[in-house]
């Protein structure tokens, strides 16, 4: 988004920007539970941040995550476990061990404001700047809607690699933005792969090579 709204800025800074499983717009996600969270978001913002001030999700709660992996290590929990981590990995096409270290690392902290704007990307169907309310809008864009993102603004050259599994960065919306910046694109290429297989865990990481 930077590279739209400041477009010489980072062409003059980035030689290259290499996007692995890039969230732009996500307007195509199709996972019924994330749809669902943002059809009713502003309730849990109510809950979590205007009762709560519970700012920080997914904040790194490593005491929490250590009584999850001794939790997970009983017999009556383990085959609830090991589903769970299947919603995070894809058999054959992830390493469950390495899926392992890697929750060992998660959460490490996100604005709620991140999961706002996803939300809002989501129910709208469109690929604009953040949505602060008609009134924020008026003051900060001079319109009671937020603006499309600039995207045909965009020239850094950029190396897409998705995956054709991924259910975050849709291979829908993925194809969207490819199209919108396509004369800055110098490689773009999908594997057989999930969100997640790009923090390291797919079986074969040669995509990194």
């Amino acid at each position: 988004m930077g590279g739209s709204l400041k477009p010489d800025y980072f062409a003059e800074r980035v030689n290259l920007s290499v996007l692995l499983a890039p969230v732009g717009s996500t307007a195509n996600i199709p996972s019924p539970g994330i749809r669902l969270a943002s059809k009713f978001f502003k309730v849990i913002q109510y809950e979590l941040v205007e009762k709560h001030n519970y700012y920080n999700w997914f904040a790194p709660m490593p005491t929490l995550m250590e009584g999850v992996l001794f939790a997970c290590d009983l017999p009556e929990v383990k085959k609830a476990c090991f589903e769970v981590l299947g919603m995070l990995h894809h058999e054959g096409v992830d390493d469950p061990k390495a899926a392992e270290t890697f929750m060992s690392n998660e959460p490490a902290g996100a604005s709620w404001r991140t999961f706002a704007y996803y939300s809002q990307s989501i129910n709208s169907g469109k690929w604009s700047l953040y949505d602060y309310g008609p009134l924020d809008n008026k003051k900060i864009y001079g319109t009671s809607q937020p603006p499309l993102v600039p995207i045909e603004n965009y020239k850094v050259p950029t190396a897409l690699f998705s995956g054709s599994l991924d259910n975050l960065a849709n291979p829908v919306d993925v194809a969207n933005l490819s199209a919108s910046i396509h004369e800055h694109v110098v490689f773009e290429k999908q594997y057989h792969l999930d969100h997640f297989s790009f923090a390291g865990i797919a079986k074969d990481c040669s995509f990194f090579t």
